[in-house]
């Protein structure tokens, strides 16, 4: 994806180009001929409803979005860090997107407005994407790791208090954990 930063800056003509921008890496994408790219989204970032994604390597706009706009801070000022989102798309096993979400926060209704807002991703994608948290769908785990971090907190010596980003850190390995044994348990049915 060949997008600059000062590109980034230029709403009113990346708003017009982003569907062009997005062809060749969806394409590449849907076609299997790459197994994933790294993808940047914003909800909001034209208007209200009409949001931004990048899919691809776009260097600038990657370390713009990891350094900066998932923390909130935006050259236009302070924006909201809970409608950025950061990571890698993937077409998974049933032909749908999988965005991998490693950084910031993508929750599907916002998604799906994003994507119904650029025409090239409503045409081809649409309804058909899932949301994950590293490797696995966020919509699914979301209970189960809270009820793993709490019992793993119960069982704690008495005097230990964990702090809220150490239990988000349990919550985060957990779900590495429970990817990783969905996956040994998928390839020993297969095998």
């Amino acid at each position: 994806m060949n997008l600059k930063a000062k590109d980034f800056a230029k709403k009113d003509e990346l708003k017009k180009s982003l569907s062009t921008l997005l062809k060749k890496p969806l394409q590449a994408l849907m076609d299997g001929k790459v197994e994933k790219l790294p993808f940047c989204y914003e909800v909001d970032y034209f208007g209200s409803d009409e949001g931004f994604m990048s899919i691809g390597v776009a260097k600038e706009i990657d370390k713009m979005f990891k350094t900066k706009r998932a923390k909130g801070q935006g050259t236009e000022g302070k924006i909201d860090k809970k409608k950025v989102a950061y990571g890698v798309v993937k077409k998974n096993a049933e032909g749908m997107l999988e965005f991998c979400v490693l950084g910031g926060m993508m929750k599907p209704m916002q998604a799906k407005k994003v994507i119904k807002s650029i025409p090239i991703l409503k045409k081809k994608v649409g309804d058909k994407f899932v949301i994950a948290k590293g490797e696995v769908v966020t919509e699914n785990t979301e209970a189960k790791t809270e009820e793993k971090t709490e019992a793993a907190t119960d069982n704690k010596p008495a005097g230990k208090k964990l702090t809220p980003e150490q239990k988000e850190k349990i919550k985060v390995n957990m779900t590495k954990i429970d990817a990783k044994l969905k996956q040994i348990a998928k390839a020993l049915k297969i095998a």
